[in-house]
């Protein structure tokens, strides 16, 4: 074998171990972020006075809407809006419903036609997903053949027009 194809081999093998490593601190990230959540809802801490208010931004308040969370985090809900406003409070028609089929942190709402569903696992399957793919997106832009002209530049000296 001729020197530049082992060192071409070297290369590839290094291009390989980058790819793996990054793939790796994307899975490493994601699991970071998965025990985090799940240890932010075992503690009671989830702002999901925010998560209601974002699942319920896009209806017109006008519908009637029924928010199902487990019971649990209706009970932590109440707790963290005490003396502050419901984020459904425009809303004409609004019922908490607690439902035990709903993992702690996930909701759904129903408003007619209109059905959301937040799960957190899903979030982060999403999160990972995009993740990925940015990776990819960036490793084809490392890929695309470099410009032979990488000459030093100089720029005009800034000092006098400051």
């Amino acid at each position: 074998r001729t020197l530049d194809e082992q060192i071409g081999e070297i290369e590839q093998r290094r291009k390989q171990s980058l790819v793996e490593m990054q793939q790796a601190a994307i899975e490493l990230s994601v699991a970071i972020a998965s025990r985090l959540l799940h240890e932010t809802i075992v503690a009671d801490e989830l702002a999901l006075e925010n998560i209601v208010a974002e699942i319920l931004q896009p209806l017109d308040s006008s519908q009637a809407v029924m928010l199902r969370l487990h019971p649990t985090d209706i009970t932590l809900l109440t707790r963290r809006l005490e003396g502050k406003p419901p984020p459904w409070q425009d809303y004409n028609t609004f019922q908490l419903v607690g439902d035990k089929t709903l993992q702690r942190g996930e909701c759904r709402l129903d408003s007619g036609d209109i059905g959301i569903v937040s799960q957190i696992e899903m979030q982060l399957t999403e999160i990972r997903q995009q993740l990925l793919e940015a990776l990819d997106h960036a490793q084809i832009e490392r890929r695309r053949p470099q410009t032979g002209d990488r000459t030093l530049r100089r720029f005009p000296d800034r000092r006098e027009t400051a």
